[in-house]
Formats: C-alpha cells, sequence, structure tokens
C-alpha cells in the first residue's frame, strides 16, 4: 500500500470531507489532494503527528510508505 492509498482509506474511512481533513491537519486542501495522488509523499513530522491523532494511524505505517528524504544529500 501506498501512502497515497494509506491517507485516502483513513479519510474516507472516517467520512471526512478532502476540506475537513485538511482543516483538522492545519494543511491546504490541495497539499492532502496531492498526498492523496501521490504527488507528495514525505509528508513533515508535525503533519505525521496530526494523521497519528486524527486518522488514527499508526506512526510506523506512514513512515513506511512514505519518502524519506537523506537531509544530509543536500547539505
Amino acid at each position: 500500500m501506498t501512502l497515497a492509498d494509506l491517507l485516502k482509506k483513513a479519510r474516507t474511512d472516517k467520512c471526512f470531507s478532502l476540506q475537513e481533513a485538511a482543516d483538522m491537519l492545519g494543511i491546504t486542501k490541495a497539499h492532502l489532494h496531492d498526498m492523496e495522488s501521490g504527488r507528495s509523499n514525505n509528508p513533515t513530522l508535525r503533519v505525521i503527528a496530526a494523521l497519528v491523532i486524527i486518522y488514527g494511524l499508526r506512526p510506523e505505517a506512514i513512515i513506511a510508505t512514505a519518502t524519506i528524504t537523506d537531509v544530509r544529500s543536500s547539505v
């Protein structure tokens, strides 16, 4: 399962609209849409924490499906 699949399923299981979920997560509707469509798959720790609280997801499930960027490579 991809991060996009995980997020969309979690949101629809909770019966949240895209806008409702984005508001609760503290991100824009466009950003959430990008995450659910696979265009953005590297959530910040703040967004991961919000997903854990609002969607009831396990942090390791989110991290396992997200793209991890090695910050050392950009230094």
